[in-house]
Parts: C-alpha cells; structure tokens; sequence
C-alpha cells in the first residue's frame, strides 16, 4: 500500500469536495514537518478504448503525487507522465490495461466519459449528457492490490476537474512528512488545525478494512496450529 498511499490523507467528513485554498489548509501546507502537499480530485467516470469500456475510479493529481508515493518502483510498462505541451496521460491499473486492451505508446488515446451534475439524461441525445475528455496512455502500475490494479487510473487534476466540473475544489489532501518526523504528532497539529469537519488519516487507517482481514487472518491461522498441536 506504501507505493500507493500517501503517509497522511486529509478528506472531508461530510460531502465529495472540498477548497483546498482556506486559510486552515494554508496553515498545514506550511507546516515544517510537511514536506509535500498534494491535491487530488477522485470519482468514477466510464473509460472506452475502441470497442472495450469499464467504469473505473479516476485520480487526478497534481505534481506532487511522484514525490507523495512511490510510483515509479511499482510501474510495469512505460513511465509516469501526467502532461506535456500537446496532450494528458493516464497511468492504468495493471488489470484495467488488460481489460481495456490499452497499452502505453498505442496510438489512440482513451475517451473518457462522466455524467454532468445536477442535469437530467437527455433521451433524445444522451451523449450531450456527459462530459468527455481524452488521455494517451504513459504507463501501467501493479501494486498487487486488486481494488487499485483493476479499478484505477491516474490522470492530470486539471483533467479531472474539466471532467467532474469543478474549479478548485479537491476530494483530498495527500501529505508527505519530512524526514523525522513524528507522524503522531504532525497528525495531531493537522487535527487542531482543521477541526472535527476533516478526518486525518495515516496508511493504516486509510486501509482500515484490509488490516483487520490481516489480523483476522493471522488469530485463524494460529487457532489451527493450536488445535492441531493439540490433537498430535
């Protein structure tokens, strides 16, 4: 989860999104003991890649992700481009690169397609109900993490804001601390920074479900070693 997550993760305990611009996030992003700040903007939206499509979790970052987590040691295929002068990229899932059958350096890029908000499906032309961007393909990831390898692509915030609709608004914060410091007590100032509206979260929590299959997993293979030493 380390090549994926990032060491604290900041979202809203109510809504989708939130402006990352107030004063409190301010206050954080010039913390000492945080060395990168990033913003993301996450949501489902339909992927088709010629006659292939999926409804897949889009995440747009900003600059800051290649330094928030460790993309570039879990890369199968290609590298890690968020955009140049002429075009967006999208860095795939393993799993969703098979399903699609898009690999990095193909010449057709992706069409990308989400619902407009707050609109009612027009019946008579249901493509002007969406809206729809393209992304060539950089690079395919494998964290052998299901949820991520076959749901996920990466692509430019600028992107995903065109896409979803919004200005500034994020989804979350992702943090990267500077090397030192305590994780506690960085999590604890972002707490009296920005209050009860906002949940802090380190790895572990932002994986609360898989960490207690794990030790679930772990206090059942140990009650069937016990009962088999027993019965020997």
């Amino acid at each position: 989860f380390s090549s994926f997550d990032p060491e604290l993760k900041i979202t809203p305990r109510t809504g989708k999104v939130f402006d990352p611009t107030t004063a409190g996030f301010r206050q954080v992003k010039q913390l000492p003991d945080v060395a990168w700040f990033g913003e993301v903007l996450q949501d489902n939206a339909l992927v088709r890649y010629h006659e292939r499509q999926d409804v897949v979790v889009i995440k747009g970052v900003d600059d800051a992700f290649s330094h928030l987590t460790q993309i570039d040691s879990v890369l199968l295929d290609g590298s890690f481009i968020l955009k140049d002068e002429v075009a967006n990229y999208a860095t795939l899932g393993a799993g969703l690169s098979s399903k699609l059958g898009a690999r990095p350096g193909f010449a057709s890029p992706l069409e990308i397609y989400v619902p407009k908000r707050d609109e009612k499906v027009n019946m008579a032309n249901p493509a002007s109900s969406f809206n729809q961007e393209y992304a060539y393909i950089a690079g395919v990831f494998m964290i052998n993490q299901q949820v991520y390898d076959e749901g996920y692509m990466i692509v430019p915030l600028s992107l995903a804001r065109s896409l979803f609709k919004y200005d500034k608004e994020v989804s979350s914060i992702e943090l990267k601390l500077a090397d030192g410091a305590d994780l506690s007590s960085v999590k604890k100032q972002i707490k009296n920074i920005l209050g009860d509206q906002f949940i802090v979260q380190d790895r572990f929590e932002q994986q609360e479900a898989s960490f207690k299959m794990m030790k679930v997993e772990k206090w059942m293979t140990f009650l069937i070693l016990w009962l088999l030493l027993c019965l020997m």
